[in-house]
């Protein structure tokens, strides 16, 4: 629920990497303290901790802490709180640039600062921050990672297309040169002039090995490459050190590619437990993947009041901008 109530005391947090600046106030503008200096050791969040108390024994009652949502620099400060069952408000960045914009003089310091994330709690309203839902919590932070390992695996296929189109030349018009049966190939046989000398026998027995490989298709796969080979000719060596980086280069590939689908299959069988999930899943076009990924983005739906403000936070609602009689239409989406 949102605070209606007269707000009191308070302590502004101002969050670096790795330290922060804190200052405590009576109310909007009446300093309890001087901004303060701190680094996020145990020494430091002690520091934090005895002012917090001091306020409370003054004041009979204790004050709320106020922070930017600053990702990872901000994280320790959470936990702190969490761990000290501190009431606190975990504020969007933007909230205190529109804050700092409107001041008269509109200066960022680390020590001006504290006071303009104060002024955030005094004259807006926010939501109390709970502990964070450990489903979702893995949830973002697995999705995270797997946008991260998502742009390593692109840019890896990027270098093994590359690689391929040096090595077998045109193949990728004969062969899906993704699925299962072709990675393997190529990972058995980097080598063309080796892949040359096996006979159509040879190769059909390969495939048929392959996963999900019936005889007539590896029969049909067999005789593919051996076309392929009375077609084009080779421009490598045998014993080219294209040959050897392709080789290493697809082993790492396949390797960045099971741990992505096995991040994207851990996604999915959390999603499926968010109470978003039978919701999303339910409307066309959205498949288990997006409809999990969706959830993780959203982190509660109980965070948005009406669906406008989630379509603000998505930075899908569309630009305002009007002056007297002009009112601009067909407007580009805010991206905020």
């Amino acid at each position: 629920m949102s605070e209606r109530e007269n707000k009191k005391a308070c302590i502004g947090i101002d969050v670096s990497k790795g330290s922060s600046h804190f200052q405590a106030f009576y109310s909007a503008g009446v300093p309890a303290s001087e901004p303060t200096y701190i680094e996020h050791t145990k020494r430091g969040f002690s520091h934090l901790y005895s002012i917090v108390s001091d306020l409370e024994k003054e004041l009979g009652y204790a004050p709320y802490v106020i922070f930017e949502n600053t990702g990872t620099y901000s994280k320790p400060v959470e936990v702190f709180c969490q761990r000290n069952n501190l009431r606190h408000y975990i504020i969007a960045p933007l909230l205190s640039a529109k804050m700092r914009k409107s001041e008269i003089r509109p200066t960022k310091t680390d020590k001006i600062d504290c006071a303009t994330i104060a002024n955030v709690y005094y004259l807006k309203r926010l939501r109390v921050a709970g502990k964070d839902n450990e489903l979702y919590s893995e949830l973002k932070y697995l999705c995270s990672y797997y946008n991260y390992i998502t742009g390593i695996m692109v840019s890896m296929k990027v270098k093994y297309r590359e690689y391929l189109d040096l090595v077998y030349p045109r193949i990728d018009t004969l062969f899906g040169v993704y699925t299962e049966s072709f990675l393997k190939l190529m990972t058995r046989y980097p080598n063309p002039h080796k892949l040359n000398r096996k006979s159509k026998k040879d190769l059909a027995s390969f495939f048929h090995k392959s996963d999900y490989c019936g005889l007539r298709k590896a029969e049909r796969l067999a005789i593919l490459v051996k076309s392929y080979f009375k077609e084009t000719e080779i421009p490598v060596l045998e014993n080219d050190i294209l040959i050897t980086l392709f080789s290493k280069h697809l082993k790492d590939l396949i390797k960045v590619m099971n741990e992505n689908q096995e991040i994207l299959d851990q996604i999915i069988l959390l999603g499926m437990k968010t109470k978003e999930y039978p919701y999303l899943i339910s409307i066309p076009g959205i498949q288990k993947n997006t409809a999990a990924r969706i959830a993780a983005e959203i982190q509660g739906i109980e965070r948005f009041e009406s669906a406008s403000k989630l379509c603000a936070y998505a930075g899908i609602d569309p630009t305002i901008h009007s002056s007297g009689k002009y009112d601009g239409q067909h407007l580009s989406i805010t991206k905020k």
